[in-house]
């Protein structure tokens, strides 16, 4: 069986952040190979790599709609949570269309209205099934009061059925604001901002800053040729860096 360790020599302290969005910690690896066999000792072969690290992942966040950037709440270098708010897209004119949505969701006047017209048919078929069993009332009499109830009933169901999509709409209203929130998908660190307050989001021109995951790292280095040729698929290889 082949093991195949890495140790660690030296590293930078620095990390490298610029518009460019380089991003790279510099390694100096000593690769040690050791070969071991039934009938003859170890061979161990040692060389100098060079490897690099790199982000776990890199996120290019932009906005979910098109817009003016109207306000930005971090900078590059801040730290963010997964769902934090980072900024968001001018809204006003969605606001005014919530203040509207609200208002009418709100509005009882015509339910109001309806509720006691049905309570007032129900009352004159009440009295006319009476009357017609005394001998006061035709039948014709009682059927339009019984019509005139169907038909409040039928007002009555309409008006609750726009109360409920007035409901949809301050909703919808509420969600499209949401979307234009600038929000952090992942944990992690701004290591760029592309635009700035007042600057245009555009679909061909989405990016407004750029993320990268550093709680876990991406390690970059190639074996050189020769020690490769020695391994094979399906190898065990331990890694100690």
């Amino acid at each position: 069986m082949m093991h195949f360790q890495l140790i660690r020599r030296s590293e930078s302290v620095g990390v490298q952040t610029s518009r460019s969005h380089s991003f790279a910690l510099r390694y100096l690896i000593i690769a040690v190979m050791i070969q071991c066999g039934i009938s003859r000792p170890c061979m161990v072969i040692a060389e100098t790599i060079e490897a690099f690290t790199e982000p776990y992942r890199r996120i290019d966040v932009s906005a979910s709609e098109m817009g003016v950037i109207d306000s930005l709440l971090v900078k590059e270098g801040d730290t963010v949570h997964q769902q934090q708010r980072l900024g968001k897209l001018d809204d006003a004119v969605l606001r005014a269309s919530l203040a509207v949505a609200k208002a009418a969701k709100e509005s009882t006047g015509t339910r109001l209205n309806a509720e006691a017209e049905q309570r007032m048919r129900e009352q004159h078929v009440k009295s006319y099934r009476a009357l017609q069993s005394q001998g006061n009332a035709t039948r014709r009499e009682l059927d339009q009061a019984e019509l005139e109830l169907q038909q409040s009933v039928a007002r009555l169901q309409s008006v609750r059925e726009d109360l409920e999509l007035r409901q949809l709409e301050y909703e919808r209203v509420e969600h499209q604001i949401q979307q234009r929130q600038i929000i952090s998908p992942i944990n992690g660190v701004v290591v760029a901002i592309n635009k700035n307050v007042g600057e245009l989001v555009s679909p061909t021109d989405p990016a407004v800053m750029h993320i990268v995951q550093l709680d876990s790292l991406r390690a970059v280095y190639s074996v050189p040729r020769l020690d490769s040729a020695r391994f094979n698929t399906n190898d065990v290889v331990s890694l100690d860096i």
